[in-house]
């Protein structure tokens, strides 16, 4: 309770605990001579009272030229077809920075019923090859961050949809892995700029299809790409033999 409070109901003032707030800030000032984002304060820890309030002055640089790297990462489900072909036409097209670097990922869902539809005709690798889609997979880094447009470009040709089951994608899967491999080529000093591309909401922690497929341990933020750049939750696609 309040000080004031504590006396009046009897209290000895030599017994009573007195709380105080703190504050400490961590700041290096920011240097406009580097061309890159900076932020400043970098790091804030705080304490507060009851109806305690405080401020904090937060000064951003934002370099109108600077480095920089950016992932396009798409949802490769089936409803978004004709968005996969929008961006097969706009690869020379894009003007970014001086300094930059360009890079593709693309997600879907967990490979796992019922997110996912896990009859062989529609996971099996081989069996996808002679269809006009591919298997199901939650992540593949197809394109790290590259400085060649026109590589980008040429790349970005090949890729075909793929599909699942649910409405809600593997989004939040996918933008971790995105963000913490470093096979993804996120240079140090640059700013990073991680475009999400999709028209469906997204699976979170223990919602109703999680707990279906039994998964309720949470992510443990660490990448799990394999030497291919997929992420395939740890399940195994076997193919038919045709």
């Amino acid at each position: 309770d309040l000080h004031e409070k504590i006396l009046a109901h009897g209290c000895n003032a030599a017994y009573v605990i007195k709380a105080t707030s703190k504050q400490t800030i961590e700041r290096v000032p920011i240097n406009m001579n580097l061309q890159r984002s900076q932020v400043s304060p970098q790091e804030v820890s705080m304490t507060f009272l009851p109806g305690e309030t405080r401020e904090v002055d937060v000064n951003v640089f934002a370099p109108t030229k600077g480095p920089l790297d950016l992932y396009i990462l798409m949802d490769f489900s089936n409803s978004m077809k004709d968005d996969l072909d929008n961006l097969k036409k706009m690869g020379n097209k894009l003007e970014i920075s001086s300094d930059y670097t360009i890079g593709f990922g693309k997600f879907v869902d967990k490979v796992i019923e019922p997110q996912t539809d896990m009859r062989p005709d529609k996971t099996c690798e081989c069996a996808c090859f002679i269809l006009t889609f591919d298997s199901p997979f939650s992540f593949k880094n197809v394109i790290p961050l590259i400085k060649d447009v026109d590589s980008f470009t040429a790349e970005l040709q090949k890729e075909r949809i793929s599909g699942n089951l649910d409405a809600p994608e593997g989004g939040f899967d996918a933008i971790l892995q995105a963000a913490v491999c470093k096979e993804i080529g996120w240079r140090e000093g640059s700013t990073h700029l991680l475009v999400f591309s999709t028209e469906s909401a997204f699976h979170y922690e223990a919602d109703g299809a999680n707990v279906l497929a039994g998964i309720l341990q949470r992510n443990d933020e660490a990448c799990h790409l394999d030497e291919n750049g997929i992420m395939r939750d740890a399940f195994v696609v076997k193919c038919l033999q045709l």
